[in-house]
């Protein structure tokens, strides 16, 4: 069942409230003012019907809005600008991101909202609204509202990844562990999602900001300006923070290859060492009749120096060549 929400504004009176669902029904809006309807939840057939025919909604917008996944969107209809947004959040105790849609149908004295899973943005404008003085006094600054709050509940998210991964650039070179290749390619995931879904929205607002006069809606050019310089910033900063992701990625990688490399090369050296010592060990060890180093009493002293001095000669040439 669909949830709906009518919060009325009296330019007049210079105040909003909630109102009750017969303003809507009976299309009846304040002489001085306008209405701002919001619809939550599944979308029932009772809502559809009058989204369509009570308040002028194409049909195939309201399909596009009740789509379970769109990517975010801009269309001119006959009587509203239609928006389509995303709205981005973490949960307490969770890294996984929440992406839910939010439809925005802004006309000229209405303004309808729809979200089927609870969006913050608009709670966070409903109770910012009503009872109070009216800052917001049209459909399209409201609109605006919404859409700022969206940016602000984005905003942390986004610096938060920048600040995960100036702490892991630090503690690199000292925890170079392999469960850094997991977290950062978990980050680097995260922003490749995020940064698709605020480059959809800078380019939409973007394309609205070039034709905000458009339908006969004022929208405002300077809060227009603010959307989508905020939401560029918001997308840019994403990109760095994916690429700076994948460069310590690889930083990593090459960390953790020279590092093997370097145990690597100390077993090489160490075998390159036992090596011939082992072979003059293998030659005296064999069982032959005739080994006249057997019967010399300073045979085994003999070997021994021999083995000490191959040694040395190799410990000295690996120094020299720096690889000790």
């Amino acid at each position: 069942m669909t949830d709906m929400r009518v919060v009325t504004f009296d330019r007049n009176a210079g105040v909003c409230r909630i109102g009750v669902d017969d303003e809507v029904k009976s299309a009846t809006v304040p002489k001085s003012g306008w209405v701002w309807i919001d619809f939550s939840g599944p979308l029932d057939s009772g809502t559809r019907t009058m989204m369509e025919e009570d308040l002028q909604v194409p049909a195939l917008a309201v399909q596009d809005a009740s789509r379970e996944r769109h990517p975010p969107k801009l269309e001119m209809l006959d009587n509203y600008c239609f928006l389509l947004l995303r709205e981005i959040s973490v949960d307490d105790g969770s890294e996984e991101l929440n992406v839910s849609q939010l439809s925005l149908f802004v006309g000229e004295n209405v303004l309808i909202t729809y979200h089927a899973l609870p969006c913050v943005a608009v709670d966070q404008a409903v109770d910012g609204l009503v009872g109070k003085e009216i800052t917001h006094n049209s459909p399209q600054s409201v609109a605006y509202l919404v859409c700022r709050k969206l940016i602000d509940i984005c905003t942390p998210i986004v610096l938060g990844h920048e600040e995960e991964l100036a702490a892991i650039e630090d503690a690199l070179f000292d925890q170079a562990e392999d469960a850094t290749i997991e977290v950062l390619t978990r980050l680097n995931r995260r922003l490749r999602r995020l940064r698709r879904t605020l480059a959809y929205q800078a380019r939409l607002f973007d394309e609205l900001r070039l034709d905000s006069s458009a339908k006969g809606l004022s929208f405002d050019r300077y809060e227009l300006n603010d959307l989508f310089e905020n939401m560029d910033r918001l997308s840019t900063l994403c990109q760095l923070n994916q690429e700076l992701a994948v460069d310590l990625l690889n930083t990593h990688l090459s960390i953790v290859s020279h590092k093997l490399n370097v145990v690597m090369r100390i077993l090489t050296v160490v075998t390159i060492i036992v090596l011939p010592l082992g072979l003059l060990a293998g030659i005296y060890g064999m069982n032959f009749a005739v080994m006249p180093e057997l019967s010399w009493k300073y045979g085994y002293f003999a070997v021994l120096g021999s083995m000490a001095t191959v040694a040395t000669l190799l410990i000295f040439f690996f120094r020299l060549k720096r690889w000790l």
